[in-house]
């Protein structure tokens, strides 16, 4: 089981995270913009989410080309 749960990370997609980090900021600005706290802090959950799965899916795909080469 875990195999497979590596597999799928291993094909995650870099543009998934940056998406996420886009949605995360424009949820924190117009939250901001209308003093919502609550909504501002799930935004920042969402792009510091989008942020740790961009950086994981490209230090596997980078270490995934090492064992390649």
């Amino acid at each position: 089981m875990a195999s497979g749960m590596m597999k799928k990370l291993t094909t995650l997609d870099p543009s998934v995270g940056i998406g996420l980090v886009i949605l995360g900021v424009l949820v924190m600005g117009v939250s901001g913009a209308a003093t919502w706290h609550y909504p501002f802090n799930v935004g920042t959950g969402v792009a510091i989410l989008g942020a740790v799965l961009f950086v994981m899916s490209v230090t596997l795909s980078t270490l995934q080309q090492s064992k390649k080469a």
